[in-house]
């Protein structure tokens, strides 16, 4: 009897634990519905992995560019699914989180949530802010080491980006989380000194338009920065478009989701804060 009620103790625990730590309204529920309708679609099924995941990204034209939804909890971390508005990042994260459920076969809501914390945190582990991989070129390293993605820069000739990374304990005012936690400040520049050493390769402005062909419609396109401390300002996915390679993203300019007018070589061509583009791709 002690066993059985300790195991129901757990059970509950478990359950309340996880019922504070995932934040999702009912109109972001609502949208998941319908994410979840277009992923049981049979038309789905004849589509390319590439093909699926331009597919899925397109559900969004149109949706709300919103920034920050993940920082409202300054005194903790939540696992947020805010799909009626959404910033480059978390885009891009709920595309492949929708794209992973649905090579799995298990499109429920619960496999959705697991598989978005898999992807938004360091080894697919939530246990606080600094948990969360906040630096680009390490969420695309360490989802390429859990075997989610795969890096493309250097195949396509990139060149090696040569960085130390410390915009966020360099700029913590920026950073609500940071200010108001001595302890976070201390453990991102811990991850700040152990993610710099990790190179990555980029595309640089000048060489984009003669390998934008390689770049496949639904690769991950990151679009790395000059601005010192920082690795990446913007990511979005690939799409082409009258033979050109241009970005379906959360734009800021157009303040919600849209595919850029420009190709993206001419977008970052001469930007001074926009050096290049890092290129990866999702398994599927």
């Amino acid at each position: 009897m002690r066993i059985v009620i300790t195991l129901a103790l757990l059970l509950l625990f478990t359950q309340l634990n996880f019922a504070q730590s995932l934040v999702c309204d009912l109109n972001s529920k609502e949208v998941f519905n319908n994410k979840q309708q277009l992923l049981s679609k049979r038309a789905l099924g004849h589509l390319t992995g590439q093909e699926r995941i331009i597919a899925i990204a397109k559900s969004f034209l149109g949706t709300e560019y919103v920034a920050k939804t993940l920082d409202k909890n300054t005194q903790g971390e939540d696992l947020v699914v805010a799909l009626v508005g959404v910033d480059c990042t978390t885009f891009l994260e709920y595309v492949s989180a929708l794209n992973y459920i649905y090579c799995r076969k298990d499109t429920s809501f619960s496999a959705f949530s697991d598989a978005l914390k898999l992807f938004r945190y360091r080894d697919g582990e939530l246990n606080g802010y600094v948990s969360r991989l906040h630096y680009f070129t390490e969420w695309l390293q360490n989802n390429e080491k859990k075997g989610l993605l795969t890096i493309e820069s250097k195949a396509l000739k990139g060149v090696e980006m040569n960085k130390i990374l410390n915009f966020m304990s360099e700029h913590i005012d920026s950073y609500p989380q940071l200010v108001a936690s001595k302890a976070n400040q201390e453990l991102i520049k811990k991850v700040e000194q152990r993610i710099s050493p990790q190179k990555i390769h980029y595309i640089p402005q000048d060489k984009i338009k003669s390998i934008e062909q390689q770049i496949k419609d639904g690769d991950l396109i990151a679009l790395s920065t000059s601005i010192n401390g920082l690795d990446v300002v913007h990511v979005g996915f690939a799409i082409h478009q009258n033979g050109r390679l241009h970005l379906l993203h959360a734009s800021t300019s157009g303040m919600k989701v849209e595919i850029s007018d420009k190709p993206i070589a001419e977008m970052v061509q001469g930007n001074k804060i926009q050096n290049g583009i890092i290129v990866a791709r999702l398994k599927h």
